[in-house]
């Protein structure tokens, strides 16, 4: 039961962690960093999950 406890506060504790909002921010919100290109699947079933199908970062113009 102290392993639990333990788990249970170290993920409330992490709640407000940079990489659990962006977490939260791209699979529940669906929110993209700028410059990355979202290919979206029109296909899919309107049942599962509205996620973009892959992301990925666009190149530019300075090389980045």
């Amino acid at each position: 039961q102290e392993k639990v406890k333990k788990r249970l506060t170290n993920e409330v504790d992490n709640q407000d962690s940079p990489e659990v909002i962006e977490k939260i921010a791209r699979e529940k919100l669906n929110m993209v960093k700028p410059n990355e290109i979202v290919f979206v699947d029109d296909n899919q079933d309107e049942n599962t999950t509205s996620s973009p199908l892959t992301t990925t970062k666009a190149a530019t113009s300075d090389g980045e």
